[in-house]
């Protein structure tokens, strides 16, 4: 028997409760992305304070969290990235934009929407207890988890893996803060990752994830009479909503950048 019929008990009746057909055949993987990143996170302090005993030990209790945090989302991003890349071109998702499903695509959903489920919403939201200024990250959070969990129906697979394929930027955002974390600000380890951070984020999130934002709202509008109105309102504020943010991260990256390399954008200047 496998491990999703036994837990056939658990997940039937919370898929029958959501409204999604898909989620009894892959809640295992749910379950175990769910466990593993939730392992990583009461692990990984145990390493960082091995290995960088100066600079974790010292830090706050917020830091601290980050620092696991951004290990999850290291290994997240690395895996995801990878297998959105093996299922965009796949027939069954190109297909039919709308409902179309294939099983290796489940499996991509089911294993980001457990990592989403530990280490970012749930961090997120405990954070906007303490620090209300980042209730930003919560709410995209929570608009992650419901397109992930609205793929289960099946709604938007397709849409919903190229946007996970933006996360190839992510590995680069997470060195830029540990290389600050362990006094390697300002170093040419920094500088390169940050050029590299900018190069990838503007054609993965700027460029790539504008053109699938602009087709997917097209294709909304065009679908509008196949969908409920407020589902495809909602779908669209949320996708600009989020393309909004890239832009806005954008431009904190590059005042990062430059606020950390004032020489470097000197001798460029000089040079034109």
């Amino acid at each position: 028997m496998s491990l999703d019929a036994l837990l056939a008990p658990i997940s039937i009746p919370i898929a029958n409760a959501l409204g999604l057909p898909r989620l009894p055949s892959h809640f295992s993987l749910i379950l175990i992305s769910f466990l593993s990143f939730h392992a990583i996170q009461q692990l990984s302090p145990i390493f960082f304070n091995r290995w960088f005993p100066q600079h974790y030990g010292t830090a706050n209790r917020r830091v601290k969290r980050g620092w696991a945090v951004r290990a999850c989302s290291m290994v997240h991003a690395v895996v995801v990235a990878v297998l959105a890349s093996q299922c965009i071109a796949l027939p069954e998702l190109n297909n039919d934009k709308i409902f179309g499903t294939h099983p290796f695509e489940g499996q991509l959903e089911a294993f980001s929407t457990g990592a989403i489920i530990d280490s970012f919403l749930w961090d997120a939201m405990e954070e906007c207890l303490i620090y209300p200024q980042d209730i930003g990250l919560a709410l995209h959070g929570l608009f992650v988890l419901t397109g992930l969990l609205l793929t289960f129906r099946p709604l938007f697979a397709y849409t919903s893996v190229n946007f996970l394929l933006m996360e190839m930027s992510t590995p680069f955002v997470n060195m830029h803060w540990f290389f600050d974390k362990t006094g390697r600000t300002g170093t040419t380890l920094q500088l390169v990752n940050g050029l590299t951070l900018i190069v990838v984020f503007f054609g993965a999130r700027i460029c790539y994830g504008s053109l699938v934002a602009y087709r997917f709202l097209i294709f909304l509008y065009n679908s509008r009479a196949a969908l409920p109105q407020l589902l495809a309102l909602t779908y669209a504020v949320g996708t600009m909503s989020l393309q909004v943010l890239n832009w806005v991260w954008m431009y904190k990256m590059l005042a990062a950048l430059r606020k950390r390399f004032p020489a470097a954008e000197k001798n460029v200047k000089k040079t034109q």
